[in-house]
């Protein structure tokens, strides 16, 4: 599978998770693989150095439940589920919920930015401008 983080190498997906990772090291490396029996995120890997979220969220959806499991260091995959909408009047906005599996939830805005030098998305692609997500989240309630 090509997961498009050659900027971030070494990657990995933890299947059948879809939970990703970036700057993975040996050391990393192990501790996601052994979180596959849990289902767990690694506490050492809550950090927006490694932590690139699940698959099957686009790319401010990942960056909204990693800022909220990281702010809340909640290691369990299945603890956090998380919905979207456009903002409306705002080009390149997102309005999360995060989800908690005990009730609470935060709402959150992903906001794309355009930041930096323009560099390959993958092997062989021409550079392209890196997008930041950037969120704003309230407390969980």
């Amino acid at each position: 599978m090509h997961t498009w983080g050659h900027r971030f190498p070494p990657t990995g997906v933890l299947l059948p998770h879809g939970q990703t990772f970036g700057r993975l090291c040996d050391a990393s490396a192990v501790m996601a693989l052994d979180a596959v029996e849990t289902a767990e995120v690694p506490v050492q890997l809550l950090s927006q150095t490694y932590d690139r979220g699940r698959s099957h969220l686009i790319a401010p959806g990942q960056a909204a439940e990693s800022i909220v499991r990281q702010q809340i260091q909640e290691p369990r995959l299945f603890a956090l589920s998380t919905t979207t909408a456009p903002q409306p009047g705002q080009e390149h906005a997102w309005q999360y919920r995060v989800s908690h599996i005990d009730g609470r939830h935060w709402d959150v805005v992903a906001m794309g930015d355009p930041n930096g030098d323009a560099l390959p998305v993958s092997c062989g692609k021409e550079p392209m401008a890196r997008w930041q997500w950037p969120v704003v989240s309230d407390s969980g309630r």
